[in-house]
């Protein structure tokens, strides 16, 4: 749903009923920097959960310096 919202064009707010062409203006600005904000946190997070074969060599670095 949030997807949806945020990716609305100026045409499909005018749709919408939003009519005053200033309105829409600042809502347009406001949608972009959401979308920014959003796609930003995004992938943050997989870059936070995805690599996992950081971990696994990390823990077998440690593993070998103990081990010494």
């Amino acid at each position: 749903m949030t997807q949806d919202i945020l990716s609305l064009s100026e045409k499909e707010l005018k749709s919408l009923g939003v009519k005053n062409n200033s309105h829409r203006t600042r809502m347009m600005t406001s949608l972009i920097l959401l979308r920014d904000k959003y796609d930003r946190a995004d992938s943050l997070i997989r870059s936070v959960t995805a690599p996992s074969s950081v971990r696994h060599s990390l823990v077998h670095s440690r593993e070998s310096v103990h081990s010494r």
